[in-house]
């Protein structure tokens, strides 16, 4: 789906990048729009729609989704997903002929949605809790009203797996050990958890999980136990409030699949990666908002929250500008990514400002071999051979699509440009 918008696009624009981040706004203002019908359809308040939209729209998680033109995978979805969702409800709502037509525009939308981005097929599980959550208080559905309502749905998602497989290369994931993997898993939710509750331009800018690992294992089995805390307040909700236990889930199962959970095969964590959860997370603030805002202190702080998101938004939205503003703000606020020192390297190098080339393309030797072996070529060489957990710390960053030893190839020969401009002809 987003290459077909790119296609049209390039038709239209021939590469201007003004018009596609046009394009990327209005997008966003369109699920703004879709998720404030969405709400007011399903809970019937015009205060919680109005406040959801409002949270959804200056919320920092998708500060990246929409000022990075590629972000438009996201962003695309959000939309393609809330769709989904509006049409779903009006389905179980209905009876006869017009429950088949929205079900069928749902199912679209959600087929729509999986080719904009894969993991979206998680939120299968939705379809028939939606039947609890939003259909009639009288009507009591049987196992075969289930499965005809989630029967599309599935067969959707046979489909696109189907369409994946055939035209997709699979990409090995990052195994580790069962211990390693939980470990990675709390600090993921620790990260995600702080992107949405407590933003800041640390976390709009990260792209590892160097940070949180710094902190050693306190953090990771707090992470843990926050997800146990999440599993326990689902189970809750879903049993006091169907509606608001619907919500959550769609959160949860949104983030489930970029939840190091399960290995991934490239970026553990990247803000945008949370862009469609944050339409659950924002009907979920929202819904907290109204309910404590009855007291004066917490609506004031609830307002000062507004506010800090709004600024955060209008920022990080200004240090998408150029290349060397964006990936110098995320080494600062992520020191650890590998894959910002990477591209500012790059970047830095094609301007002609080679030393600043290659004090990043240095850092990053230094980070992934973690001593100076790098610096003689057989020692650079057999530490590779030797030493797995480079090869992995290379594929945690930058993915491998690209053999790590490939793409240390590539990055000791930039070196070598950079230095041979300076005339250093010895290194």
């Amino acid at each position: 789906m987003v290459s077909l918008t790119f296609y049209f696009e390039n038709k239209w624009f021939t590469g201007i990048p003004f018009y596609y981040h046009q394009t990327n706004i209005l997008i966003h203002m369109l699920t703004c729009a879709a998720l404030i019908g969405f709400v007011l359809l399903a809970f019937r308040s015009r205060r919680l729609a109005l406040l959801s939209g409002l949270i959804f729209a200056v919320q920092p998680a998708q500060v990246s989704a929409v000022s990075w033109i590629g972000g438009r995978t996201d962003s695309l979805c959000a939309l393609l997903v809330i769709l989904f969702a509006y049409a779903l409800v009006l389905g179980v709502r209905a009876s006869g002929i017009k429950r088949v037509g929205w079900i069928i525009a749902s199912t679209a939308a959600f087929f729509l949605a999986a080719v904009t981005k894969e993991q979206i097929v998680a939120l299968l599980p939705l379809v028939p809790f939606a039947l609890k959550a939003f259909g009639s208080d009288d009507a009591k559905p049987d196992f075969k009203t289930y499965a005809r309502l989630t029967a599309p749905y599935v067969l959707a998602t046979v489909i696109f797996a189907a369409l994946w497989l055939l035209y997709n290369t699979p990409l090995k994931a990052l195994v580790q050990t069962p211990a390693m993997q939980m470990a990675t898993a709390g600090q993921t939710a620790i990260y995600y958890t702080l992107l949405f509750v407590a933003p800041s331009g640390k976390w709009m800018h990260t792209l590892s999980l160097g940070s949180l690992k710094a902190v050693g294992w306190p953090c990771a089995v707090c992470g843990l136990i926050l997800l146990c805390i999440y599993l326990a307040g689902a189970c809750l909700l879903i049993r006091r409030n169907p509606k608001m236990g619907w919500i959550l889930s769609f959160s949860a199962l949104a983030l489930l699949p970029v939840s190091n959970l399960i290995p991934l095969p490239s970026l553990l964590v990247a803000p945008y990666r949370a862009g469609v959860a944050g339409l659950g997370v924002a009907v979920l603030f929202a819904w907290i908002g109204l309910k404590l805002g009855r007291h004066l202190f917490l609506a004031v702080g609830g307002t000062a929250f507004l506010f800090w998101c709004s600024w955060l938004t209008i920022w990080g939205a200004d240090q998408w500008k150029d290349p060397v503003t964006l990936f110098t703000r995320i080494t600062i606020e992520d020191p650890y990514s590998i894959i910002a020192r990477r591209n500012l390297g790059s970047y830095l190098l094609r301007i002609g400002k080679s030393q600043q080339s290659i004090y990043q393309m240095k850092t990053i030797l230094g980070m992934l071999y973690r001593s100076d072996a790098w610096q003689q070529p057989q020692t650079a060489y057999q530490a590779f051979l030797t030493n797995n957990a480079l090869g992995r710390r290379v594929v945690e960053n930058q993915g491998n699509d690209v053999k790590p030893e490939g793409w240390l190839g590539e990055l000791f020969s930039q070196l070598g440009f950079a230095e041979a401009k300076t005339n250093d002809f010895a290194a």
